[in-house]
């Protein structure tokens, strides 16, 4: 009798000890699943930062392509408008040449 109550002793300990592993290997799952979970809200969160970076960076490719255009464009405006005026000084410059020799003209048969 003893030895059968040594036995059973040892059959409940046994049973209380995989019972205490069952619960423990429970707990690590459902942290395993817990981190798991964790780990693929990160993972969609960094997916859509990168998405959002790339529309960011797209925008502002566009809007840096659109202001160099602009600018191309403007300077070209400056350039032509720098000939227009370089043209219309020479014009002035040959008018006020033109109406000196009238003047230095008329002031020799004044005088």
């Amino acid at each position: 009798k003893a030895e059968l109550e040594k036995l059973r002793y040892e059959v409940e300990a046994a049973m209380k000890q995989a019972d205490e592993q069952a619960s423990a290997l429970g707990k690590i799952q459902a942290k395993g699943s817990e981190t798991s979970d964790r780990l693929e809200e990160v993972s969609r969160k960094f997916r859509d930062l990168q998405q959002d970076q790339l529309s960011e960076t797209t925008m502002l490719r566009g809007r840096i392509e659109n202001a160099v255009g602009e600018r191309q464009e403007s300077m070209s405006q400056f350039e032509t408008i720098q000939l227009l005026l370089k043209e219309e000084q020479g014009r002035r410059a040959a008018e006020l040449a033109s109406v000196s020799a009238r003047i230095e003209g008329s002031g020799r048969r004044l005088a």
